[in-house]
């Protein structure tokens, strides 16, 4: 499993708003200085519509400056419609969005820093619980 983390926007957005949790500021500090912390174009997407304000550019501008970049594999979609097929039979649904987000970690062997709910009953799973940040 790589050490690469890949940083949710949930992670962004509470760290934008300084109530990102202690414990994953610490992960996400650390992890942006050891140059682990990726960032893939859902992600970034995500970001760019819901931060509009001029001071909230500059910080998702610090963001990609701070993030490596990390592509899709060729076979996103096909991988992501296989995650939901296996998180619906376990009861679990995530929105589009998150769901490229899950398989993007999954394909690039990546785990997922996230501060979102959803990701936590997905990572339950033992399918998925290699992606957790422990």
């Amino acid at each position: 499993m790589s050490s690469i983390l890949l940083v949710d926007s949930s992670v962004w957005i509470d760290h934008h708003r300084s109530r990102l949790a202690p414990a994953l500021l610490q992960r996400l500090t650390r992890a942006m200085q050891d140059d682990r912390a990726a960032l893939a174009p859902m992600i970034w997407l995500e970001l760019v519509v819901g931060f509009r304000s001029p001071e909230e550019r500059e910080h998702l501008e610090n963001i990609r400056a701070a993030t490596r970049w990390i592509e899709p594999p060729d076979d996103l979609w096909e991988r992501a419609a296989g995650h939901a097929a296996v998180l619906h039979a376990a009861g679990v649904v995530l929105r589009m969005p998150d769901l490229l987000i899950l398989t993007m970690a999954e394909a690039t062997d990546s785990r997922l820093l996230h501060c979102d709910k959803d990701f936590d009953r997905a990572l339950k799973l033992k399918r998925f619980a290699r992606l957790r940040v422990e």
